[in-house]
């Protein structure tokens, strides 16, 4: 299918009585066939390999919305209906932590087709750790809560005990995080010991 580009280019013209003028141009007309204009490189990436990156994160999106829309939401139909709450909690769990990671993963290997700077391809990679050390802390966190409200209420008094639970448990997320961003430091490339004893705390 051929496609056509219109635009506008300027007459010069001058000589011994003619003053220099800017006011006249014309109109023409440039031939692209479909190929041509696929092929045709913006960004050092070609058309065809945008309008495939876009497609795969429009297709992958619509999938997870599918599965959290229907799936998903058939199961949570059928995990009320029973006595325990475990099933909920692991539903809940997909929900807040699993789509999210999986959008980002959507959207980070469709970007793959496309030729990126170093500069870029580094911010992606940093990007990348950051969000999946912070889904990673935060379902971490949810199972030692889980695990330990579970752990508690078997107890004697549990209810009461479950009540008593805030201090330990912003210890214990304390630690978790501490954990994460240790992790994530190491990842993005720098000296974790080497930050650590500067800050007068110690080497490891």
């Amino acid at each position: 299918m051929p496609v056509y580009v219109l635009g506008t280019m300027n007459l010069y013209i001058c000589g011994p009585n003619i003053p220099l003028t800017f006011n006249n141009s014309i109109t023409y007309t440039k031939h692209f066939s479909m190929e041509e204009l696929l092929n045709y490189t913006y960004f050092n990436n070609a058309i065809q390999n945008y309008l495939v990156t876009t497609g795969y994160i429009a297709a992958g999106i619509l999938v997870i919305r599918l599965f959290r829309n229907i799936i998903l939401k058939r199961l949570r139909l059928w995990a009320e209906k029973t006595e325990t709450t475990f099933d909920d909690l692991v539903i809940n769990g997909v929900e807040r932590f699993m789509l999210p990671i999986f959008n980002f993963g959507v959207i980070y290997y469709a970007i793959q087709y496309l030729t990126i700077s170093i500069e870029v391809e580094k911010i992606i990679r940093n990007a990348t750790a950051v969000i999946l050390t912070y889904y990673a802390v935060r379902v971490l966190a949810s199972t030692f809560q889980l695990m330990l409200r579970s752990f508690v209420l078997k107890q004697d008094n549990g209810e009461e005990k479950i009540k008593q639970l805030g201090g330990i448990s912003i210890i214990i997320n304390i630690i978790i995080w501490g954990m994460g961003l240790v992790f994530l430091i190491d990842n993005l490339g720098y000296n974790v010991t080497a930050i650590i004893t500067g800050l007068g705390i110690g080497g490891i």
